[in-house]
């Protein structure tokens, strides 16, 4: 249910707190829902078992690690994470390559065809679209997929010994050359 909604209803709590923030350059005032969005990433992590906070730190990392910059915002990285099936985020001990291969797999279902699906999603709060005027491009999802696919490759060529959840994973791995 969006904001708005829940204030129409009645249904009020410190979650569903908004703001307005005063555009100044267009002289309006624009609402959002930060408290909201915080709420909604909580709750995901909790009933992903920390999952949805370990993929956004994996993503935000291979941003930050990347060789050329990646113009995307922390906000919507942590948006699109957060738009992952929950049971694609849950997370187990020694499963990080599964999580890391899940992420690879939705990130490049969303980039797929133009970027129709990537277009779709919205920010947890449902203020905007995750690509919009404010919000990240397709050609940035397109460079996280890169590097993250760069890194599950190089783990896959290592040669070390993986643990048998590694291999299943990895024997699963479909990416496009």
């Amino acid at each position: 249910m969006c904001p708005w909604q829940l204030a129409a209803t009645g249904m009020f709590s410190l979650e569903t707190r908004g703001i307005h923030v005063l555009d100044v350059g267009n002289g309006t005032r624009v609402s959002n829902f930060p408290f909201l969005n915080q709420h909604l990433l909580n709750s995901k992590n909790s009933s992903t078992g920390g999952g949805l906070g370990r993929a956004i730190r994996l993503l935000k990392t291979l941003k930050a690690d990347a060789d050329k910059a990646i113009e995307i915002s922390s906000y919507d990285i942590a948006a699109i994470a957060w738009n992952m099936n929950d049971t694609a985020l849950v997370s187990t001990v020694g499963g990080s390559f599964r999580l890391a291969n899940n992420c690879s797999q939705f990130l490049l279902s969303l980039i797929a065809g133009e970027g129709t699906e990537l277009k779709k999603l919205n920010v947890p709060n449902q203020t905007r679209k995750i690509v919009d005027a404010e919000g990240t491009t397709l050609s940035a999802v397109l460079s996280l997929w890169y590097e993250l696919h760069l890194l599950l490759e190089r783990i896959k060529t290592s040669g070390k010994s993986v643990d048998r959840e590694y291999r299943l994973a990895a024997n699963s791995l479909t990416i496009f050359a």
